[in-house]
């Protein structure tokens, strides 16, 4: 049986490491952590945008769940919500971003939403062997942070001024 109560507690972290990434790399923003939502987790604006405007959602997502299949080593991300005792897929309009953290790696995964959309769980292979770059389709996503600062609206200039 899963220890609830541990995964919580990852999950939460996990949002926590996510804000403080995000503070840092775009100092001239707000994010903010939004309570009781099941479909997204942080929101961040441009400090100048008003509060309706501007606005990208961010679902945050963990895993220290390494797996071995074969030669396949592996860490396993799930993607969805619970309702109750069943778990629900997210909808296109539900994040505008996920971010999935690794915790042994120490590393985010930044997916734009219709990467992940439809999906119950991802394999992600960051620091781990892998047998071939066919397996490996997601590893181009790692700390890919300018996604964000292009949704936002940031020029190729100012990209670089907040991301170095």
């Amino acid at each position: 049986m899963r220890d609830g109560t541990h995964t919580y507690k990852l999950g939460r972290l996990a949002e926590d490491l996510a804000i403080v990434k995000l503070s840092t790399l775009f100092n001239d923003c707000v994010v903010s952590q939004v309570v009781n939502n099941q479909h997204h987790d942080l929101e961040i604006r441009k400090k100048e945008e008003t509060l309706v405007r501007g606005i990208c959602k961010i679902q945050v997502k963990s895993t220290n769940s390494k797996h071995v299949k074969g030669t396949h080593k592996f860490y396993a991300a799930a993607i969805h919500h619970s309702k109750g005792r069943r778990t629900i897929r997210y909808e296109k309009d539900d994040a505008d971003f996920f971010l999935f953290y690794v915790y042994p790696e120490g590393k985010f995964y930044v997916f734009p939403s219709e990467v992940v959309n439809g999906l119950h769980g991802m394999k992600l292979y960051v620091g781990l062997p892998y047998p071939s770059q066919g397996k490996a389709v997601y590893e181009k996503y790692i700390e890919t942070w300018q996604l964000i600062a292009n949704f936002l609206g940031y020029t190729a200039q100012e990209e670089q001024t907040n991301l170095l």
